[in-house]
């Protein structure tokens, strides 16, 4: 922790009225990802990675879906790049690349879930 420093970016226009409170950041392997849930225009859920970072134009839409037309919330990323969504009760995984839903068993409302990345180290903070 030598040096921090904080930067602005434009997010994608088609983000850019969303409220506040339904976008989150995260991290898409060594990428930075924008998660919003309950776009106005279809109430689903989108990921917007950024391929070059610190470069605006460079935002590219991943994922888009309103699944089973459920209220959703996209929460992260699992190792293996499926999507971690709260659904209307449940937590559930969804691999975009075969358009295929898992619910995990883990019940709970859907302001109840949240995730954030794990990352194992031998340094005691």
């Amino acid at each position: 922790m030598a040096s921090e420093s904080f930067s602005e970016f434009k997010l994608p226009p088609t983000l850019a009225d969303q409220p506040p409170p339904s976008l989150s950041i995260k991290t898409f392997g060594q990428s930075l990802a924008v998660l919003c849930s309950g776009q106005r225009d279809n109430g689903g859920c989108c990921i917007w990675v950024m391929k070059e970072y610190g470069v605006a134009e460079s935002w590219t839409k991943l994922f888009s879906s309103n699944l089973l037309g459920m209220p959703n919330k996209t929460l992260g990323f699992r190792k293996n790049g499926e999507v971690l969504l709260a659904l209307d009760n449940s937590l559930a995984s969804y691999a975009p690349g075969t358009n295929t839903l898992a619910t995990t068993g883990i019940k709970g409302s859907l302001r109840a879930f949240y995730v954030d990345p794990f990352m194992q180290t031998l340094v005691s903070v």
